[in-house]
């Protein structure tokens, strides 16, 4: 009778053993998640365009996040964040993601485009820059005046003083000028014997 008993508790602890194994418990006392669920990340345009959209993601199991598909007037996307107003957890474009227990909502952030602006004062054609702040920039190629030589590009159109230095994007719009020298050129007259000019 004593080795039934026996038997009996060690077919219970097994059968106990596997249903706890079906289970994974987390951080949370009290909170158990059975293996096999799944959890849905939302994502919102938060000023953009576009509706919003969802990726289903397994319990710990980590996924590229889907790329954002929104768009915004005069902005370009930056990042993604859990709270609408960018101060949560940031998440880039596609970075790997594992989530466990509970849904999330991602809000896109933007960062404003500044434009600069070239008056090429008579010169050939410059395109302007539309880029967010911050970002490096370089200086366009330098363009081209008949009998003239491009001396830069300058925040003034009068006096010249103040030259605009390519490095990042400002935050404000700018309109930049080009200055020009004009070429001098040396005439020799040659007499041949004749009288000197």
């Amino acid at each position: 009778m004593k080795k039934f008993k026996n038997l009996f508790l060690i077919a219970f602890i097994l059968i106990n053993a596997v249903l706890v194994s079906s289970f994974i418990t987390i951080s949370k006392p009290n909170e158990v998640f059975a293996v096999g669920s799944t959890h849905t990340v939302t994502f919102k345009a938060n000023g953009g365009v576009g509706n919003d959209y969802t990726q289903i993601f397994n319990d710990y199991e980590t996924q590229n996040l889907t790329p954002n598909t929104f768009t915004r007037e005069g902005y370009v996307f930056a990042s993604w964040n859990d709270n609408i107003d960018g101060l949560g957890l940031t998440h880039y474009d596609c970075d790997g993601l594992t989530l466990a227990g509970s849904d999330l909502t991602l809000y896109a952030q933007w960062a404003e485009k500044f434009i600069i602006t070239f008056n090429e004062n008579g010169g050939s054609e410059v395109s302007d820059f539309n880029e967010p702040e911050g970002i490096s920039i370089t200086e366009p190629a330098e363009p081209t005046k008949t009998g003239y030589t491009f001396a830069g590009w300058f925040t003034d159109n009068t006096t010249f003083e103040e030259e605009f230095t390519f490095d990042t994007m400002p935050s404000e719009n700018v309109t930049l000028f080009a200055q020009w020298t004009v070429n001098t050129y040396t005439i020799i007259f040659v007499t041949n014997g004749g009288v000197e000019v």
